[in-house]
């Protein structure tokens, strides 16, 4: 593959670490937010003119956007969940029920998945955040979710070194899929038979999704994978590391592509927290401890 990775922008917008990313209403827009508990609010098109959309007492870790309601939900260090709905510019919900860090956010079927530091997984109403159901995965951090949506199937990477596959029909755990030193800090389905998982070990790790089998393991880092992201039409996936890289790799050879870094690309100079790929224009947006948003654009 003749992959060509150029930066579009660095913005130094935020004054803390950023945290958390997510898309907005339309193919140009997302939003960012980490310690400072400012939630920004960017457009593709428009990146000199981003503006607040929200502003939440404590460090932000998690964040979703919600298409069909206009919503923003946040989950934050000490555990809240705030509910901002972007037309009246105003908090609709606050739930104080974990007491410990919200780690990550999904939506699935008008549901919202909340990963807790308590080892609970619960589940909301996604339109009036009325808890429908809490799920004990494991007496540490739940640190990440991701759902495979016509399976059915959630995966959640924990501090207890697993990742756990929940059948969401059934509500319960299938399997629990060892392998990591440490932390898995992310998971991500590269399609609908793999998913893979990054741990603290600074290692990634590919599942089988149907006989729960490792199949694949890369000394992909040198310390944390903090995010991984999948760009099926492209057969690629990027990783996101504390060691201040964000990798390219091969879906289908697992070979290394690219590698961004601060010498060859101008890239982050800290750890990289999170990633979002745009479709728009071919987009990668990377946020870091170093307090900027950079904006990639690929080439294939």
């Amino acid at each position: 593959m003749n992959l060509i990775v150029e930066q579009v922008a660095k913005l130094p917008l935020h004054q803390g670490s950023v945290y958390a990313l997510c898309g907005g209403a339309t193919e140009d827009e997302f939003f960012s937010a980490g310690s400072e508990g400012i939630v920004a609010r960017w457009s593709l098109q428009h990146l000199n003119e981003a503006t607040a959309a929200a502003k939440v007492d404590g460090q932000v870790f998690a964040l979703l956007y919600q298409p069909h309601r206009h919503r923003l939900v946040l989950g934050t260090m000490s555990g809240g969940i705030h509910v901002i709905d972007l037309n009246e510019r105003m908090e609709v919900h606050y739930i104080t029920y974990h007491e410990q860090s919200i780690f990550d956010l999904k939506d699935h079927q008008g549901k919202i998945f909340a990963a807790s530091k308590d080892g609970t997984l619960t589940v909301w109403d996604g339109e009036t955040f009325h808890l429908e159901r809490v799920l004990v995965i494991s007496d540490q951090s739940l640190r990440c979710i991701a759902i495979h949506d016509e399976s059915n199937l959630a995966a959640v990477g924990c501090s207890d070194n697993h990742v756990y596959l929940l059948d969401l029909n059934e509500w319960k755990i299938i399997s629990k899929l060892s392998g990591p030193a440490n932390s898995v800090f992310s998971v991500c389905f590269l399609d609908d038979e793999r998913l893979a998982a990054g741990s603290r070990d600074a290692q990634l790790y590919v599942y089988d999704v149907k006989s729960h089998r490792q199949i694949q393991h890369i000394k992909a880092h040198l310390y944390t994978i903090n995010h991984i992201v999948s760009v099926p039409d492209q057969n690629i996936f990027i990783t996101a590391s504390r060691d201040k890289t964000i990798r390219i790799w091969s879906a289908e050879t697992f070979d290394l592509l690219k590698s961004l870094d601060k010498e060859k690309y101008d890239g982050h100079i800290n750890s990289v927290n999170k990633l979002l790929w745009i479709p728009f224009r071919n987009y990668l947006v990377s946020v870091s401890d170093d307090r900027a948003v950079i904006i990639w654009k690929l080439r294939f």
